[in-house]
């Protein structure tokens, strides 16, 4: 019998995987990587204050405003499909690497717009650096998280930090707007390459994903890496184990060359739902919280300083969501969590019609959408890299964020017309509608659950029988 503690695996990536083997450095290495996602949230929220006063400085009509808030968006999309498919190509670490030299660069540039073709332009670059940092970023993560903890290592940290984020541009926007300066959306930019420069120098010195490694057939390498994770090992036990990721990979790619294998290859049927739940959930309303000040000030009347902090309690209760994802979404599972969140937010959004459209009102309930709104983010940001093998992982999670971004982008476009057509009541009951559909299809497919089980198992690319001597069955397969 071949047992756990014998097999090559376990005295590698098994070990990599358990909890108990967590140690310092991939604590901070998790949290280094999990911080792009704070920038991410700064620059993109940023645009909220942004909004308040360039609208009224460039005469901007809604179409305008949805577009300038759209735009990051498809730059996303573009970016997380493009450098996506490169991360299982060229590793992780130089896509998230350069991501970072390219939000300091273009936070920078953002701040010496003159036009507001100029400003498209930025935020469409911008928004490409943003989608290479979600697909390499969110693979490197899982595959460095251990397996019992993995959905708040890297589900729900990424969000904390991505919320954390976003408070921290909401304050900024208060505060330089509070000083008058009618430059202040430039400054509100160019304070987006701070924290951006502190997360590429703390990320420096990090190695390469030890999984992407194996894959490559760079077993030393991968042997290094382990080591700085606080994994003794050595190349002959990690052969087995490198042998099956690289098999799995030349299988997958002789069955469909190319990206085309997420669709119409052997995985094609869980990466068409990972892909609908993950691309699709930001139809839920995403894009109205990133247009929370310009909702508020529309509404309530506020002056430009109150819509901007009022829009904060949004991302407060996002906070609290993603700190409450931290533990639930593996105690609870993947699946549960994200139909369970999305029923809630289905009764929040009623309580938005039927209450009323007083702002005072709407400032709690808005509170309670960022937090069940977030613990649905923080699964998104698993799904993809938890039911897809290594060699696609990049790719998976390029074209599940990018969708996402998509989505998000139209979203926010469409949200300020749709307030002067359909009103209210109306964008908040479609939201509504697209959540209850996403429940039903996540409730149909919740075979495919993957709380607590390592990611080569659930990918097929485990190559020894489990403790008992049964061989373990891909959720894939």
């Amino acid at each position: 019998m071949v047992t756990a503690d014998s097999s090559p695996q376990s005295e590698g990536l098994g070990t990599f995987d358990d909890d108990r083997h967590v140690d310092r450095r991939r604590r901070i290495a998790m949290r280094t990587i999990a911080a792009g996602m704070f920038v991410d949230g700064y620059d993109l929220i940023a645009l909220s204050g942004v909004l308040v006063q360039v609208k009224d400085q460039m005469h901007l009509g809604a179409g305008q405003i949805g577009l300038l808030g759209a735009s990051t968006y498809f730059g996303s999309m573009v970016g997380a499909i493009i450098f996506g498919r490169l991360a299982d190509r060229l590793g992780r670490r130089v896509i998230f690497q350069w991501t970072l030299v390219c939000f300091v660069a273009i936070s920078l540039l953002s701040a010496l717009v003159t036009n507001v073709e100029q400003l498209y332009t930025a935020r469409v670059l911008l928004g490409v650096a943003i989608g290479a940092e979600l697909a390499a970023g969110l693979a490197f993560l899982n595959e460095i998280a251990p397996r019992n903890s993995r959905g708040g290592w890297a589900g729900a940290l990424p969000q904390i930090m991505w919320s954390t984020g976003a408070l921290s541009a909401i304050l900024v926007d208060a505060l330089l707007l509070a000083v008058g300066d009618e430059n202040a959306w430039r400054w509100m930019f160019a304070a987006g390459a701070v924290p951006a420069m502190i997360a590429l120098l703390a990320r420096l010195h990090l190695p390469e994903s030890p999984r992407w490694l194996l894959l490559k057939g760079r077993t030393d390498q991968a042997v290094e890496a382990l080591a700085y994770f606080g994994i003794s090992t050595s190349a002959g036990r990690l052969e087995a184990q490198a042998q099956a990721l690289r098999t799995h990979g030349e299988r997958a790619r002789a069955a469909v060359p190319g990206m085309r294998t997420l669709v119409t290859g052997p995985h094609r049927t869980i990466a068409l739902i990972v892909i609908t739940l993950v691309g699709f959930v930001s139809l839920v309303g995403g894009g109205s919280s990133i247009l929370g000040p310009y909702v508020f000030e529309q509404i309530g009347k506020l002056s430009q300083i109150q819509s901007v902090l009022s829009g904060a309690v949004i991302w407060v209760g996002a906070l609290i969501g993603a700190i409450l994802s931290f533990t639930l979404v593996d105690r609870i599972g993947r699946i549960r969590a994200y139909i369970s969140t999305h029923v809630a937010l289905f009764l929040v959004y009623v309580l938005m019609v039927t209450i009323g459209f007083g702002t005072w009102v709407l400032v709690p309930l808005y509170c309670l959408y960022g937090v069940f709104n977030w613990i649905a983010s923080s699964i998104s940001g698993v799904l993809p890299s938890e039911l897809l093998p290594t060699s696609v992982r990049g790719a998976a999670n390029g074209l599940a964020h990018g969708l996402n971004r998509f989505c998000n982008g139209l979203v926010v476009l469409l949200v300020p017309v749709g307030l002067e057509l359909l009103g209210f009541r109306g964008v908040v009951l479609i939201c509504g509608a697209v959540g209850l559909v996403l429940s039903a299809l996540a409730y149909a497919y919740r075979r495919y659950e993957p709380a607590r089980r390592s990611i080569d198992e659930l990918s097929g690319e485990r190559s020894h029988p489990d403790d008992h001597g049964t061989p373990r069955r891909s959720a894939i397969t």
